[in-house]
């Protein structure tokens, strides 16, 4: 069986900001900052592509060919964790890729940083009550 990601949501909203992606969820009220890594994986995610050719193409992008399938699958782990990849009934064989050796490897800091940072957006009213004195209670 071929594992084929999918991102299941049309109505997320995603803005480049810097090397950074920031992906909204209007749905769960949710703010995800995808280092540059997990952006790539998240658009390799169509439906069309396998893991081992997303791993594949991230071995061209990001010149790591020895680490190209634990970074994709480390990727996709967390991108499924924040919901934003759908097929997520196929596990990561923690065996196969320890994350702990894994992140010892030589992969610049820019790679091994946090993949994905998942933040709760409070509700609108609370924006309210942001100026330094406010007296809203």
């Amino acid at each position: 069986m071929k594992y084929i990601p999918i991102v299941p949501f049309s109505e997320l909203t995603m803005q480049q900001v810097g090397d950074d992606l920031i992906v909204f969820d209007p749905q769960e009220k949710k703010a995800h900052c995808l280092n540059r890594v997990a952006a790539y994986v998240l658009r390799s995610c169509d439906g069309k592509l396998t893991v081992n050719e997303i791993a594949s193409e991230l071995s061209k992008e990001f010149e790591v060919e020895n680490e190209a399938e634990a970074l994709t699958l480390l990727a996709l782990e967390e991108l499924s964790k924040a919901g934003l990849v759908a097929n997520s009934n196929v596990l990561i064989d923690k065996t196969h890729i320890d994350r702990r050796n894994f992140l010892k490897k030589a992969i610049t800091a820019t790679l091994a940083a946090s993949l994905v940072t998942t933040i709760l957006l409070p509700p609108p009213a609370a924006h309210a009550c942001v100026k330094i004195g406010c007296d809203c209670d």
